[in-house]
């Protein structure tokens, strides 16, 4: 009786928290704005340092995002083409509440591995939709190419930029011959409402697992509708809980400034649009035959519990048969926990001196 009940809970909490996502969803983005005033960013990117092009970022212009540049470190040998000997380098795109300063430590490792890495910084606009984030990352890598000439790229989306990213290597045309491979880090397949049904087992195990309180801290009821009227996280509690574990050192290095910083930056100051996040279930169907034909790399986190391993990457190797699988020991959702240096960034750097150094 006591299972049955539970079960019953779940089932109206899950049900509820759906119901409430897509009226406000419906409702409250009428009510919003289509672009947030600010455009928020870290000041110090380096596109900033360019003549002209923070001004391009304030107006809003398609095509024109704010990133940050990491070269090969000072004396290291960038990794190149054997065909054509242009650079190998890495597009990081991060996904909802983070931005480029997500990538700035893993950007040190690959640069000291021979790779130079590009970190974009998506807009924030309420009604941001898939095609608006792609014509802006396909117009940033055209201006990349003549700011610091032309690279074959190896595309790095995390989260709901992992779901950009399938789309960018899917249907861009301008720049699809410089993709030379992808990386989809703790993401969902691009897929279609079929594999949404069929992943419902796994929203109803993830009620299960989060504490009552989640219900006014994030994933609930409230914290859902808030989300979809301001954009925000919740609280920090909700943040440590969804992209942290649950136990352990209540600390990270991802960012300079340790938690007190990822908190500020994901809690106080982010917006996010997941419409990408939902619209793609509603899409045509997938076909990736051309990034198939290169390198891919399925990185999960052992312990995500926004897309666990065991159900995404059966779908994944569906969609890339011939793809590399690595999950990251003692890692939830970003990443972000101690010892990431080895599990994510080390793993990521071998994969890619394995595929790609001579």
């Amino acid at each position: 009786m006591f299972r049955a009940v539970q079960k019953a809970d779940a089932a109206v909490l899950l049900g509820g928290s759906l119901s409430v996502l897509a009226l406000s969803s419906w409702w409250l983005r009428r009510l919003r704005p289509k672009q947030h005033p600010l455009d928020l960013h870290e000041g110090d990117c380096s596109c900033c340092t360019q003549a002209g092009s923070t001004k391009l970022c304030e107006r809003g212009v398609p095509g024109r995002l704010h990133y940050n540049y990491t070269p090969c470190s000072e004396g290291v040998v960038p990794v190149t083409c054997k065909d054509d000997g242009k650079p190998i380098r890495v597009l990081f795109i991060h996904g909802m509440w983070h931005g480029s300063w997500f990538w700035r430590r893993l950007q040190d490792m690959l640069a000291a591995a021979g790779f130079g890495s590009f970190a974009l910084h998506l807009r924030s606009g309420r009604s941001q939709r898939t095609r608006s984030h792609l014509d802006d990352i396909e117009g940033t890598l055209e201006d990349l190419a003549k700011l610091h000439g032309e690279s074959h790229i190896v595309v790095v989306g995390h989260s709901q930029g992992g779901i950009l990213s399938q789309y960018l290597v899917r249907d861009a045309s301008a720049v699809a011959e410089r993709f030379a491979g992808a990386v989809f880090a703790g993401t969902v397949p691009a897929s279609q409402f079929w594999e949404l049904v069929k992943m419902m087992p796994v929203a109803m195990q993830l009620v299960k697992d989060m504490e009552i309180i989640s219900i006014f801290h994030g994933l609930g009821l409230v914290g859902t509708a808030y989300y979809q009227l301001t954009g925000s996280l919740w609280s920090s509690w909700c943040m440590r809980r969804i992209f942290f574990l649950p136990s352990g050192p209540q600390n990270t290095t991802v960012t300079a400034g340790g938690m007190d910083e990822y908190v500020q930056r994901t809690v106080m100051e982010a917006r996010a649009d997941g419409l990408p996040t939902y619209a793609h279930y509603f899409d045509r169907a997938h076909s990736f035959a051309k990034i198939n034909r290169k390198p891919v790399l399925i990185l999960a986190a052992e312990r995500d519990i926004i897309y666990p391993p065991p159900t995404m990457n059966p779908i994944f190797l569906k969609q890339f048969p011939k793809a590399d699988c690595i999950v990251a020991k003692g890692q939830a959702h970003c990443f972000a926990d101690a010892g990431w240096e080895d599990s994510f960034g080390q793993a990521l750097v071998n994969w890619l001196s394995q595929h790609f150094k001579p």
